[in-house]
C-alpha cells in the first residue's frame, strides 16, 4: 500500500510539474518564433533601422452590393502616399489624389493635419492623437523590434492553424497589462510574418477586429520588406497598400513634423 502510495503521489506531482511547465514551454516557443522571425527579417540590419521613407499607392475596397459581404478595390479612390518615419515615435503621411493633398503628422507635442480641400490647417483632436499612439503598440515593426520585450506583455505561442484558406501557419500572442491582445502569424518556411491581429477603433469609434497581411517580401540592403499589405475590419477587407519604394536609415530632417504657421506655406 504504501509502495502504491507513493506511486500514485508521483504520478500526481509529476502532472503538477508538466501543466505548470506548460505556461513556461510556450513562452519560451513564442521568443524562439519572434527570434527567427527577426533573424529571416534582416536580423542586426533589421533591428538597426531607425528611420524610413516610403512610396506607393494605397486603394479602398468596397462593397459590390450595399450590406454585402463581397468587396472589390474601388481604383477610383487610389492616392498616392509618402511616408516619413523617424522611430520610435514620429511620422509623417501625406495623401494625394483627385487634386487633393491630405497631410496627417504625428510627432511627440506636434501633431496636426492639413486638408488642401478645405485649406486648413489644424491641431489633431485627443481622440485622434490616441488613435495615433495605440497604432504604434499594433505595428508588426514596432512588436519585433522590441515591442515584444515588455516585461508586461505575456507571450503565448499559437500552434499551427490555417489563418485564411490554404495557408498555414504559427504564431504568438501578446496579451497587454490592459488585457487587450495581439496576435502575428509567420510563415511556416521562410519565418516571415504572414499576418497580425489586433483590436481597433476605426474612424466612426467603433470597435473592430483589424487585421493585416503582408506579402511581397523584397530584400533591401539586407532587410526583408513586405510590398504589399492588405487591410481587414471584422473579416471583411479595406485598403490595400502597394510600396513602390521603402528606404531605410534615410535622412528626415526634424522640420517637416513642426507645423506650418499658415496653410499658405504647404505645397
Amino acid at each position: 500500500m504504501l509502495k502504491a502510495g507513493f506511486l500514485l503521489f508521483c504520478i500526481f506531482t509529476l502532472g503538477f510539474i508538466t501543466r505548470a511547465q506548460e505556461p513556461l514551454d510556450s513562452q519560451e516557443k513564442a521568443k524562439a518564433l519572434i527570434q527567427s522571425s527577426i533573424n529571416a527579417l534582416g536580423a542586426k540590419a533589421y533591428l538597426s533601422v531607425k528611420s524610413e521613407r516610403s512610396q506607393g499607392l494605397i486603394t479602398p475596397y468596397r462593397e459590390v452590393k450595399p450590406d454585402s459581404n463581397e468587396v472589390e478595390l474601388d481604383k477610383l479612390g487610389t492616392q498616392s502616399f509618402t511616408d516619413y518615419i523617424i522611430l520610435p515615435n514620429k511620422e509623417r503621411v501625406e495623401f494625394k489624389g483627385q487634386g487633393r493633398l491630405f497631410i496627417q503628422s504625428n510627432a511627440e507635442k506636434q501633431n496636426w493635419i492639413y486638408d488642401s480641400e478645405s485649406e486648413s490647417l489644424r491641431e489633431q483632436t485627443q481622440a485622434q492623437q490616441l488613435r495615433f499612439a495605440r497604432t504604434l503598440r499594433y505595428q508588426v515593426d514596432k512588436i519585433l523590434r522590441g515591442g515584444w520585450m515588455d516585461p508586461n506583455v505575456k507571450l503565448t505561442y499559437i500552434t499551427r492553424q490555417e489563418i485564411w484558406v490554404h495557408q498555414y501557419a504559427d504564431g504568438v500572442r501578446l496579451t497587454y497589462p490592459d488585457d487587450e491582445q495581439a496576435e502575428i502569424f509567420f510563415d511556416l518556411q521562410t519565418k516571415l510574418p504572414l499576418a497580425l491581429r489586433f483590436p481597433k477603433e476605426n474612424y466612426n469609434g467603433e470597435k473592430v477586429k483589424a487585421e493585416n497581411r503582408f506579402f511581397k517580401y523584397i530584400e533591401n540592403n539586407g532587410i526583408q520588406a513586405p510590398y504589399v499589405v492588405d487591410l481587414f475590419e471584422n473579416g471583411k477587407q479595406t485598403l490595400r497598400i502597394n510600396y513602390d519604394t521603402r528606404e531605410f536609415n534615410v535622412s528626415i530632417p526634424e522640420k517637416i513634423f513642426i507645423k506650418p504657421k499658415n496653410p499658405k506655406t504647404i505645397k
